[in-house]
């Protein structure tokens, strides 16, 4: 029986010639492709296949997360029209590609060898529907979606140059070929399947009334079509196609990755005790770009999500994620080729740009490819560090660090000693305390942060809960350092805190500060120390869920500022919502950008301490979107957070109008 009756039949309706033909092109196709994917490879080149086949069993790598991310599109769902393009075009391509294998299966290896033919009757049915409206119209869909996106929305982060149409043009051609052939082979053959073909019957009326349906229109159709898609095949490594093929192993080397954790380039423990040679840290020239971090940036296809939600990018800065991203891989690509040692500050991308990033993780929630900018800003600035290439204002940072253990520059003497007032004990007082109170720098020796630090001492207090503070021999947690890229200072406070912690036999850590908080959670285990980190917001949400602390109801409307080293690096969003909507049943207006999309404040990545060439500043741009909301009360669970929003309410002249107050002065008010 032929496909005009109940099973598929090879080069239906074509001269015997044709397989002949079309393998010959098929290999060429398939020959330039593996070509192209040769050439690709050549610019990762990992050092050696060991090292190759390490990663893919290294600690962040997993098969469950690039299946979510690849098969079920998890990082895409909620791009709006972004979503709408790819997802369609995704799942077209993939049952479009499954269904090449099935019939290629079913004549290569099922037929002969079992003597069976897997497409026929009910199943060949139920195939060329699922193909006809999943494959061929779903892509079709897609394809124009996308050139409406680009040709008419023209949204201002998603760049379009001649190849992203001449692709589309290609996919649309194939899929409308295909289409055209499936129509002439409903027209001549009538098969009993084509009522199950809404599209490809639609064609075949097409066909017969533009007389297109004759064995020779359908050859040349056919033969239009197989050259398209061997020409889109033979394509792939050299256009934007190459991200389908590339993009899963990314996926997976990246899928377990802790995007609160940097990399850790040495281990300072191990250097002191075994001695430092020749240790190179960051990434100064393109060489030193280690393999997995260019297929990483290989795939890169200048979507433009991560300049859309950038903070430096929105507010004038230098920075702009992707093409960060593209003028480094450009340059590494660059510099294998031509055997070169260029080097990728100044020769790739400029000082202001490193500098400009705030490490808010935006780039890296936002990138439906988990390209990890973050790490790569890290490592350039490990090098310019290392390099010496800082100015005044880091190189005081830095300083105070080193002399003082804190950001501030200021006596350890004056760090604790104001909260014998508060009734808070040291840990040699009370050692057998609930909760080791971590103050942080600002909450130790600002005085805004200190009222928060009342505040929360009033609310433990009230609810039975014993904490106690080391004192003078609490240091800095070390990110400023690491986020600031001098990773050796940030490893002697890791060393001088492990030893605190296991001298007091430290648990449980109670911090105010994100910051801290991502740090001890997600970077200090590297090294050896686990603690049970909780952040104060986390704990009220508990006294008061648990009855520890009764509050009296307060009116009105608040919004709600998220930190970005609580929301988007560690997904807690909820306990302060509780404690607001539930505790004190206020209202709550959220921003715009909320929860893991919120806006960074602008003091994230050592940022609070220098500065670099901006249109506006970042914190403004947050609190006019907060102030938007028509509330009047700002909540945020962030020292850092609080003091760059309330000075942008003084450069806004809204002092008085709008408050901001952290979450333990807003409960602490009602009691």
């Amino acid at each position: 029986m032929i496909e005009g009756g109940q099973q598929y039949v090879e080069f239906l309706l074509l001269p015997p010639w044709t397989p002949t033909l079309f393998y010959v092109l098929t290999l060429i196709s398939v020959g330039v492709f593996s070509y192209g994917v040769y050439r690709r490879l050549q610019g990762y080149a990992p050092p050696s296949l060991r090292s190759f086949f390490s990663a893919f069993k290294a600690k962040d790598s997993s098969l469950k997360e690039a299946f979510l991310d690849v098969f079920l599109q998890r990082r895409v769902v909620n791009e709006g029209y972004g979503a709408l393009v790819h997802l369609p075009m995704f799942y077209s391509m993939l049952i479009l590609g499954l269904s090449t294998l099935t019939i290629a299966l079913d004549h290569y290896l099922v037929t002969p060898i079992l003597r069976v033919k897997l497409l026929a009757g009910t199943f060949l049915t139920l195939f060329k529907a699922i193909n006809d409206v999943f494959g061929g119209g779903l892509l079709i869909f897609g394809v124009l979606v996308a050139m409406w996106r680009r040709l008419f929305l023209k949204p201002k982060y998603l760049e379009s140059k001649a190849e992203d149409y001449v692709i589309l043009l290609l996919i649309m051609i194939c899929a409308l070929s295909g289409f055209m052939v499936r129509g002439v082979r409903i027209a001549v053959l009538n098969p009993s399947w084509s009522s199950w073909t809404p599209i490809g019957s639609f064609f075949a009326y097409l066909c017969v009334s533009l007389r297109l349906a004759e064995p020779n229109v359908h050859v040349a159709l056919w033969w239009f079509h197989a050259v398209i898609a061997l020409t889109l095949i033979a394509a792939t490594p050299y256009t934007k196609l190459w991200h389908l093929i590339i993009t899963p192993f990314n996926a997976y080397l990246n899928g377990k990755r802790v995007l609160g954790e940097l990399p850790t380039p040495f281990n300072l423990k191990a250097l002191l005790e075994g001695g430092v040679e020749g240790l190179k840290v960051g990434y100064g020239e393109v060489k030193d770009v280690p393999w997995d971090k260019r297929l990483m940036m290989d795939c890169c296809m200048n979507c433009g999500r991560c300049d859309r939600r950038c903070p430096a990018a929105e507010s004038g800065r230098q920075l702009l994620p992707s093409g960060f991203i593209r003028r480094i891989r450009s340059k590494v690509v660059e510099g294998l080729k031509a055997k070169a040692s260029f080097k990728i500050v100044d020769d790739a991308v400029g000082e202001d740009e490193v500098w400009s990033c705030t490490t808010c993780g935006a780039c890296l929630y936002a990138c439906p490819v988990r390209i990890n900018h973050v790490d790569l800003i890290v490592e350039l600035r490990r090098w310019l560090v290392a390099s010496g290439k800082v100015d005044v204002k880091k190189q005081s940072l830095l300083q105070n660090l080193a002399y003082s253990n804190n950001s501030l520059g200021l006596p350890q003497a004056d760090r604790h000693r104001w909260l014998s007032e508060l009734n808070v004990r040291s840990l040699d007082e009370a050692p057998n305390s609930d909760y080791v109170l971590w103050l942080g720098c600002l909450a130790s020796y600002d005085g805004r942060i200190r009222l928060v630090v009342q505040s929360l001492a009033a609310l433990l207090e009230k609810a039975g809960v014993k904490v106690a503070t080391l004192r003078s021999n609490e240091t800095c947690c070390g990110d400023p350092a690491r986020r600031l890229g001098e990773e050796g200072r940030f490893q002697e406070f890791v060393l001088t805190n492990t030893e605190l912690f296991t001298k007091y036999n430290v648990k449980n850590l109670l911090v105010l500060c994100p910051h801290c908080y991502n740090t001890f959670k997600n970077e200090y285990p590297s090294f050896g120390v686990r603690l049970q980190v909780i952040h104060h917001s986390e704990l009220l949400d508990n006294l008061i869920k648990t009855g520890r602390l009764k509050l009296n109801q307060r009116t009105g409307i608040i919004t709600i500022h998220d930190p970005c080293y609580l929301s988007r690096y560690n997904a807690a969003t909820r306990p302060y919502r509780s404690v607001l909507s539930l505790g004190l049943k206020m209202r709550i207006i959220e921003p715009e950008r909320t929860k893991h999309e919120t806006f960074c404040c602008g003091a994230g990545g050592a940022n609070y301490w220098y500065d670099v060439p901006e249109r506006e500043r970042i914190s403004v741009l947050r609190l006019r979107e907060l102030v938007k909301t028509g509330a009047n009360l700002i909540a945020t669970q962030c020292p850092f957070c609080l003091l760059m929003l309330s000075d942008a309410l003084k450069i806004e002249g809204l002092e008085g109008k709008v408050e901001v107050k952290d979450i333990a002065e807003i409960v602490f008010e009602a009691l």
